[in-house]
């Protein structure tokens, strides 16, 4: 038979506090502990994607345009609306089009959707407009859609086609 203390009430008669009160501070560090470790996860997330980000800047500006773009496509994994890992992204795969001139459509293809997505995602950055408006014109033989494209994005930078 148990005793009294086993079956989780006090001697008094009364449901042991000690139990419910033990339970609830458990059910609290639990619930702390889960919290710190996602808060860690996602400052851990912000430093993969910085991390990615700067190797991506360094191949960039060593010419690796394929590293570059790599490392741009694994920070965008961590933060798919990063407008600037777009851009640069877009970026080195200008740097591979020109490289492989004139066999460079599917960079440049890859450029275009890039540079527009980072222009999409900040619609206020000129220096996107103008990157996407210049690529889209210097790219040979522009289609009409591409050149009504770059009308689109000069609209933001004071660029008046056509004039």
């Amino acid at each position: 038979m148990k005793s009294v203390q086993e079956a989780g009430q006090s001697p008094t008669g009364k449901a042991g506090n000690r139990s419910a009160l033990h339970d609830h501070q458990v059910t609290n560090t639990m619930k702390l502990n889960l919290l710190i470790m996602m808060l860690a996860g996602f400052g851990g997330h912000a430093a993969s994607q910085q991390s990615a980000f700067a190797t991506g800047r360094a191949n960039y500006a060593e010419g690796e345009f394929r590293k570059a773009a790599a490392h741009f496509q694994l920070a965008l994994k961590i933060n798919p609306s990063d407008a600037e890992s777009y851009y640069w992204m877009g970026m080195s795969y200008q740097g591979l089009a020109d490289i492989a001139t004139p066999f460079g459509g599917k960079y440049n293809s890859k450029a275009r959707l890039c540079l527009t997505k980072a222009m999409e995602l900040a619609p206020s950055r000129p220096d996107y407009r103008r990157e996407l408006f210049d690529f889209l014109v210097d790219s040979a033989n522009s289609s009409g859609t591409a050149l009504k494209q770059a009308a689109h994005a000069a609209d933001g930078i004071g660029i008046r086609p056509g004039l």
